[in-house]
C-alpha cells in the first residue's frame, strides 16, 4: 500500500487520518502486507504533473543536503526525495523478501530495498 510519510494515529489532517485508517485496516486484515510511507516522489519518471511538489523537492533536496553535511545523515535518508523507479524497485523487493513482509517502510528502507534489488 502506498501511503505517505508522517502518517500516524494522531494526524490532524483528514487526508493523513484516512491514510492511517487504511493502514490499520491492512495491518489487521491478516494478509501479508508492505506499506510504503515515502517522502516526496519526484523526477522525470513520474507521469503526472505536480509542479508544486517539484518545487518542494528542489527545496527539500537543498535543505537535506545541508542537514547531511552537518551530520544529519539519518534525517537526510529518511526524508530524501525519490523517483518512481526507486519506489517501484523498493516495493517489489520488499514484497518478495521476508524482511519486507508485514512492514511499514519509510523512504530510507524503501531505498535500501531498491538497492538490494539492483544488486541481485
Amino acid at each position: 500500500y502506498l501511503s505517505a510519510i508522517g502518517v500516524k494515529p494522531s494526524s490532524r489532517s483528514p487526508y493523513m487520518r484516512a491514510r492511517w485508517e487504511a493502514e490499520e485496516y491492512i495491518r489487521s486484515s491478516g494478509v501479508p502486507y508492505t506499506i510504503a510511507q515515502p517522502s516526496l516522489i519526484t523526477g522525470p519518471d513520474r507521469e503526472e504533473s505536480r509542479p508544486l511538489e517539484d518545487v518542494a523537492a528542489v527545496l527539500v533536496k537543498g535543505l537535506l543536503g545541508t542537514v547531511k553535511f552537518m551530520g544529519g545523515k539519518g534525517v537526510h535518508d529518511r526524508y530524501q526525495t525519490l523517483n518512481a523507479t526507486t519506489l517501484a524497485k523498493g516495493l517489489i523487493h520488499a514484497g518478495l523478501h521476508e524482511q519486507g513482509i508485514n512492514q511499514t517502510l519509510e523512504t530510507d528502507r524503501i531505498v535500501d530495498h531498491a538497492s538490494d534489488l539492483d544488486q541481485s
